[in-house]
């Protein structure tokens, strides 16, 4: 075969390969989904299975902030629910009580086994270092930003120094810090792999 003959074949391999490989791909979503989807609704039934967690948050800051509360939670809690507010009038507070979506619990299932192996298909949940929401604490609590906000360039960084002395001298700063921080969607990973049952 000449040159110019093995290149278009070879070309025409790359594209018919380009073109399986978003075909699996898009398979592979499919079956992701429909797979995650039947756990789910196992999950989505018992509440047991799903971490709840609650957070206070004084009304001020969303005044100061301008955030809403679906925005706060949509921003700090990303793949947590927000099961009910809970709103305390004497002290001006608002607790947010949240439950883990099912969608973002991870899992490890035997879906398929013989005397010698099983098949283990497995979902992981990685979770985003969270970033401070510095606009929001200059607005809510300038003095907590002046402590522990250190410029740079157009945006603003930790001052590492400073906010471990403040975290030696009021450890309970940790919770009001806690409302300024931003988190990404966590990111969901599967896998699935046949393990001998002498390697477990």
């Amino acid at each position: 075969m000449e040159r110019s003959e093995r290149l278009k074949h070879l070309g025409r391999e790359i594209d018919r390969l380009s073109k399986l490989e978003k075909e699996i791909k898009i398979h592979r979503e499919v079956v992701r989904d429909e797979f995650s989807r039947l756990v789910q609704d196992e999950v989505k039934d018992k509440e047991y299975l799903q971490p709840v967690k609650s957070i206070e948050i004084p009304d001020e800051f969303f005044h100061s902030t301008g955030l809403s509360k679906e925005e706060f939670v949509a921003s700090r809690f990303p793949g947590w629910n927000v099961e009910h507010l809970e709103k305390d009038i004497a002290k001006n507070t608002t607790s947010f009580v949240l439950r883990r979506d099912p969608n973002y619990i991870p899992y490890s299932i035997v879906v398929d086994e013989d005397e010698e192996s099983e098949l283990r298909v497995s979902k992981s949940i990685a979770e985003y270092n969270p970033e401070i929401d510095w606009d929001a604490m200059m607005a809510s609590d300038p003095d907590l930003f002046e402590k522990i906000a250190w410029p740079k360039k157009i945006e603003y960084e930790m001052n590492e120094e400073e906010f471990k002395k403040l975290i030696e001298e009021e450890p309970e700063i940790l919770a009001e810090i806690q409302r300024y921080l931003t988190v990404h969607k966590p990111a969901i990973k599967f896998s699935a792999r046949r393990v001998k049952k002498d390697d477990q």
